[in-house]
């Protein structure tokens, strides 16, 4: 784990790649559901939610915690997590059509300046009437 300094600017990725690491570790170790022990899986996925709010990889950290306490029949706490990954998702949806329709205004706006400095440039007074 001290391989990777947590300074790193993308340790999100990182605590993401390992708590799937040790997942999958407990998954093939051993055929016997109840021998697996996913504690490492939880707690560095648990840390990316904690500390890495606005990460690309929030909604997958919950993701895997709620299969591991659904796996782990802890229904209650799995739920919870799958709702918050379905607002996370249906919030995602409306926060990408914001960024949108601003790229969009961005745009209308860089063309109207442009528009604007050739009016100057060729002293039309008629593009401000």
């Amino acid at each position: 784990m001290s391989f990777i300094p947590e300074s790193y600017p993308r340790y999100d990725k990182v605590l993401n790649a390992i708590s799937w690491s040790f997942f999958m570790l407990e998954q093939t170790r051993t055929s016997k559901p109840e021998e697996r022990n996913y504690s490492q899986a939880i707690h560095f996925a648990q840390r990316l939610v904690d500390e890495y709010y606005a990460s690309e990889f929030r909604m997958e950290a919950e993701s895997l915690l709620a299969y591991i306490y659904q796996l782990q029949n802890k229904p209650r706490v799995a739920l919870n997590l799958y709702k918050d990954v379905y607002e996370s998702k249906a919030r995602e949806k409306d926060f990408r059509a914001f960024l949108q329709e601003r790229d969009n205004l961005d745009s209308l706006y860089a063309s109207a300046k442009q528009l604007e400095e050739k009016a100057l440039r060729e002293n039309n007074v008629q593009a401000y009437v």
